[in-house]
């Protein structure tokens, strides 16, 4: 019976280096641009792919509906957001990130590019970014929570055939 040469690496090995040098390439890049660290991070998770096709993809989603959320099935954040507009009476497509991981990894990556934050859920009224559930990037994309105090959620569903 002949003996195991562990000398040299196997086959596997060597496409478990090169995937981890691809990631650690990949999380460099998006450093190097300036995202943060949960960017980073979200870059290297979702690994290579063709940019132009997936902002296409996000694009056509937000332009489906009058109202989009990007979630996870399991985030307690997008479960209060469906929640929320559903006890708002709001009409809303889900495009759900985690079904399967391997896409929406690359469009939760691209939409942190985008609206400036990487958590879920990431939502869109009449085509604009207005947060997530209990928080956004601004004064013009609070969150559902905020906006709804302010009293502008109700009219921007509204104004976008949402309600």
């Amino acid at each position: 019976m002949g003996s195991i040469d562990s000398s040299v690496p196997s086959e596997a090995f060597k496409g478990a280096m090169k995937n981890m040098q691809t990631t650690y390439r990949i999380f460099q890049d998006a450093l190097s641009a300036g995202y943060d660290l949960k960017l980073c991070i979200a870059c290297a998770i979702a690994g290579e792919y063709n940019v132009e096709e997936v902002r296409a993809q996000i694009s056509d989603h937000i332009a489906s509906h009058p109202c989009v959320l990007f979630t996870w099935e399991q985030s307690p954040s997008c479960q209060k957001a469906i929640k929320y507009l559903d006890v708002a009476g709001a009409d809303y497509k889900i495009v759900y990130l985690d079904k399967p991981w391997s896409e929406g990894n690359k469009m939760r990556a691209e939409l942190a590019k985008t609206v400036g934050k990487s958590s879920v859920p990431i939502i869109f009224i009449d085509g604009d970014y207005v947060g997530g559930y209990d928080s956004g990037v601004g004064k013009d994309s609070p969150g559902l929570v905020d906006m709804a105090f302010q009293g502008t959620l109700r009219s921007k569903l509204e104004i976008a055939g949402a309600l």
